[in-house]
């Protein structure tokens, strides 16, 4: 049967976004910063902004699509805060940083470890885990490569349990 007969669901992930990967060693992470972004829901929209725009996806629809699930993730991991940290979950591990928290520890709004914002890290971004846009970048290029979110973000709430209103679950 043709894929393009099959539900959304069963058909295979679209490719990820063409934007340019540019990983970093996890020694290359700045910890430096925290506390020093404007929060709340207007600063994290104005940083998803900027983030779609370093990634290339210009398209108002994927925007919103993108803005949307990721305005939910902001919500539910840091309700808006740009200078959260999770001390008390798994990841918390590690040597501690200039922040005073262990490396491993997620960071920021959408909760990103040092590890993936290395990895997934969006070229001719910052390269601290506390600056929004940098770490906007490298989760949506995450989610993307990981769970296989389409470029225009139209399958993040079906791939990523956060992305969805009253759904608190971890990636």
């Amino acid at each position: 049967m043709p894929s393009w007969w099959q539900p959304p669901a069963l058909r295979a992930p679209a490719q990820p976004a063409a934007a340019v990967l540019g990983p970093i060693h996890l020694s290359e992470v700045g910890f430096e910063g925290r506390g020093t972004w404007p929060e709340g829901p207007e600063a994290i929209r104005g940083y998803l902004e900027q983030a779609l725009d370093r990634i290339g996806i210009t398209e108002p629809p994927a925007r919103g699509h993108w803005i949307e699930g990721m305005m939910t993730i902001a919500d539910h991991e840091a309700e808006f805060h740009s200078a959260a940290i999770n001390l008390y979950d798994s990841n918390a591990y590690g040597p501690p940083q200039l922040d005073g928290a262990p490396l491993h520890a997620t960071r920021g709004p959408w909760q990103v470890m040092p590890d993936t914002f290395a990895m997934f890290h969006q070229a001719g971004t910052s390269n601290s885990a506390w600056d929004p846009v940098a770490t906007a970048c490298a989760s949506m290029n995450y989610q993307m490569r990981r769970y296989g979110v389409s470029r225009d973000g139209s399958n993040q709430r079906m791939l990523v349990g956060q992305a969805n209103p009253g759904i608190r679950q971890g990636y």
